[in-house]
């Protein structure tokens, strides 16, 4: 008669085919994600307000203030090296269609990131071709290439 074999270790396949651990590992990286935004968004109030700027949010715009050369519409992304296109893809549609929305033509449309992208040519994409400023958390503070237009 032969003996059924015990289980120690779960096959490789086998953790990404169970709901309950699929569901706990997205879970975990949406409260990274989360706490990331967070932080990023903090970073950057905390340098609109310290250049005297008053910084307004709403359900769908996470930050908009009144720069030296009119208003201008923030959108924090976190990124990660496996997430950045998507992020990039997401904030692009969603400035301009909040730009849209609140009928605000001439705003400026901002990307701040919770730290630099992994290639050039998102920034390159982003600020020459689409004329989105791009920002991104820098040892505690923003950084990047659209810093000097935070004014």
């Amino acid at each position: 008669m032969a003996t059924k074999a015990t289980k120690t270790q779960p096959q490789e396949d086998e953790s990404t085919d169970d709901p309950y651990i699929v569901s706990q590992t997205a879970r975990a990286k949406m409260e990274r994600a989360n706490v990331a935004h967070q932080s990023t968004l903090q970073v950057l109030k905390t340098q609109l307000q310290n250049r005297r700027r008053a910084v307004s949010e709403s359900k769908l715009i996470d930050a908009y203030a009144v720069l030296d050369d009119g208003p201008a519409i923030f959108e924090v992304k976190s990124i990660t090296e496996s997430n950045e296109r998507d992020q990039i893809r997401h904030a692009l549609s969603q400035l301009y269609e909040y730009r849209f929305l609140h009928s605000m033509v001439g705003a400026s449309l901002w990307v701040v990131f919770s730290q630099a992208p992994s290639s050039q040519w998102y920034v390159d994409y982003l600020a020459g071709d689409r004329g989105v400023r791009v920002l991104w958390v820098d040892d505690g503070g923003l950084g990047g290439p659209s810093i000097n237009l935070l004014k």
